[in-house]
């Protein structure tokens, strides 16, 4: 059972990066769902996912020597902020309109939280499987 993880395939693999790519997107479309009915389409779901990683990302380099708790708020201020920013972009409220601001930044950060419970969730399983 240890070597969970590197008995898989190159298909299984795959498989289950795509799959967890998939969940991950699901968070967004979830939590705009929950937050007044707000319509967010599968492939906007994905490019939230996107712009919200992409952003936590690059701004590894630059937390770098900060406090670990620093550097996390920071990365989440970010990634909400852009999540918010392309969500008021794309997505509409259950009436058609476009987010207000507001709206769109409580969307994502709903979204960002079910991501990380979500994450969590899968390095639990992992840790798990490895044991």
């Amino acid at each position: 059972m240890n070597d969970f993880l590197g008995n898989l395939t190159l298909r299984q693999s795959q498989i289950l990066v795509f799959g967890m790519i998939a969940a991950f997107a699901a968070c967004f479309k979830l939590a705009a769902h929950l937050y007044r009915r707000t319509a967010l389409t599968w492939p906007n779901a994905f490019l939230v996912l996107g712009v919200v990683l992409l952003g936590s990302g690059l701004l590894k380099p630059f937390t770098r020597g900060a406090p670990l708790v620093l550097g996390l708020l920071v990365s989440l201020v970010v990634a909400v902020g852009l999540g918010a920013v392309t969500l008021k972009l794309r997505a509409k409220s259950a009436e058609g309109a476009p987010l207000t601001n507001a709206d769109a930044a409580k969307v994502s950060a709903i979204g960002y939280g079910f991501l990380s419970l979500v994450v969590a969730a899968i390095g639990g399983v992992i840790v798990l499987a490895m044991d």
